[in-house]
């Protein structure tokens, strides 16, 4: 599916990733509603849709938006294949495995922008995700340390 990008119509922009639905500069705007308030020319007001746009960033600086994070997770990540390792942290962290193709998908994403002689691991990152929240995606109580370095 193909955006228009608002600054001038055209469907064909440089991406900074093929996965990324907007151009550089600029962010995905989702579909969304407006409402015009009651006026002379339009008495009762109007309701309209405004379909989903690529606009420029004030900054001119990339910027991933909400909903395409979204949508680059549910259109791409699902038929990836490879790391993290599945099963090494279970027995620790009871959903550990949970959020693996996410993982994966991202660690995919940011090797292909960064191109970095030493790639980001998806199983350091998904053992670091463990470090830090231990998977739980709704903590009960102060978050806790693994480990302490006091003596």
């Amino acid at each position: 599916m193909e955006v228009r990008n608002k600054s001038n119509g055209s469907k064909s922009v440089e991406k900074v990733h093929p996965w990324r639905k907007c151009g550089k500069g600029q962010h995905l705007v989702r579909e969304h509603h407006v409402h015009t308030h009651p006026s002379k020319k339009n008495p009762d007001g109007t309701d309209t849709i405004c379909h989903e746009y690529c606009a420029n960033n004030p900054s001119g600086k990339d910027e991933l938006s909400f909903a395409e994070i979204k949508f680059i997770s549910n259109t791409y990540f699902a038929d990836l294949s490879g790391p993290p390792t599945p099963h090494m942290l279970t027995k620790k962290f009871r959903y550990a495995d949970k959020y693996d193709v996410e993982i994966r998908g991202w660690v995919q994403y940011w090797n292909d922008i960064f191109k970095l002689d030493e790639p980001l691991d998806a199983d350091v990152v998904k053992a670091l995700i463990a470090t830090e929240s231990s998977f739980d995606p709704k903590p009960e109580g102060p978050p806790t340390c693994l480990w302490s370095n006091a003596t």
